[in-house]
């Protein structure tokens, strides 16, 4: 049987949003990588390669929409 955990990805500004899906995930056995903006989302793909990306829509510096188009380009 293969232990790896799925990585998600959880690209959040809001302190109290993070850690609520932080501690859903968590129980559900999630590897959890978190992001602050789009900007930090896009840098941490290429390190962590994330199975799923939850992306939050309202961020600093890059918007999660354009953080998306970029992601799936």
């Amino acid at each position: 049987m293969n232990d790896t955990k799925v990585k998600v990805l959880v690209v959040e500004d809001n302190f109290m949003n993070k850690v609520l899906v932080r501690e859903i995930l968590a129980m559900h056995g999630y590897e959890i990588i978190e992001a602050k903006s789009g900007t930090e989302a896009i840098k941490s793909l290429n390190m962590h390669r994330p199975d799923i990306i939850l992306m939050d829509i309202h961020l600093p510096e890059m918007d999660g929409i354009t953080a998306t188009r970029i992601i799936k380009s």
